[in-house]
């Protein structure tokens, strides 16, 4: 059944615009979140510390980063994720050994933006 999307923390993705950034502060958030979308939900992720996922829903790219944990480390781990995608979507290559600055900016702006938010 779907549902209105959730009132989360969110923005626009840093550096390309295409898309936007949700934060979940939980698997209720995820759950939520997942439901307005039409999508299934694995009950057995509301263990993991976190989770990220990419959606396209309403004509809008969506990643969706959740904390479980409620640690800022989980969150800057499931950023990394988010920013590896948004990378590997505009083309943008990240490589072993080379300082990725694309990939940093991003990742840094992401937690900038939600830090203070668990």
């Amino acid at each position: 059944m779907k549902s209105k999307w959730p009132d989360l923390p969110s923005m626009k993705v840093p550096l390309f615009g295409n898309g936007w950034v949700y934060l979940c502060r939980g698997f209720d958030d995820w759950r939520e979140a997942h439901q307005a979308a039409g999508l299934e939900v694995c009950e057995d992720h509301k263990y993991s510390s976190g989770l990220s996922r990419y959606i396209y829903y309403r004509g809008k790219r969506r990643f969706l980063v959740c904390v479980n944990s409620g640690k800022q480390s989980t969150l800057v781990h499931e950023l990394a994720h988010t920013a590896f995608e948004i990378c590997s979507m505009v083309g943008v290559p990240v490589r072993e050994g080379e300082g990725n600055e694309t990939y940093c900016y991003l990742l840094g702006a992401m937690f900038d933006g939600f830090e203070g938010e668990l």
